[in-house]
């Protein structure tokens, strides 16, 4: 019996895992804490719950790149950026991730919103996981 996800394995990075977890299948419970860039818009689609440090911008381009596509001028990216909405605050804000997780004590406060996450993802069916990532997409 092959894992559902095994296509995935040779296609992820020298030993990055984060593909495996984000290529799951519907029944498993997935989060995604957002620690790193790297296949973001992957996760964003089939996690259950999506995190992100509290200081973290999160954005396929930089303010920077941003400025000088539209105004030719990279001294705008503060612009940019507020322009973007790609900050953890104004993510959470409009929806698009689920939890800030606090950048002091980062491994404590992480574990344990782990452990309270997983606990409750654990007692829905797969049904009712299935309708809720359904519902969470259908507001993008």
């Amino acid at each position: 019996h092959q894992e559902p996800h095994a296509r995935w394995r040779g296609c992820r990075p020298h030993g990055d895992r984060r593909l495996d977890r984000a290529a799951g299948i519907l029944g498993h419970r997935s989060l995604a804490p957002e620690l790193a860039m790297a296949l973001s818009a992957l996760a964003l689609a089939v996690a259950d719950s999506v995190w992100m440090l509290e200081n973290a911008m999160y954005s396929i381009l930089s303010p920077e790149g941003f400025a000088t596509i539209l105004w030719k001028d990279s001294s705008r990216a503060p612009e940019a950026a507020e322009l973007l909405k790609i900050t953890s605050k104004d993510l959470l804000k409009n929806g698009v991730i689920d939890k800030i997780i606090s950048e002091e004590n980062t491994i404590d406060i992480l574990k344990a919103a782990l452990i309270t996450e997983l606990d409750t993802l654990s007692k829905l069916t797969t049904d009712e996981l299935v309708e809720a990532r359904y519902q969470r997409f259908r507001k993008y």
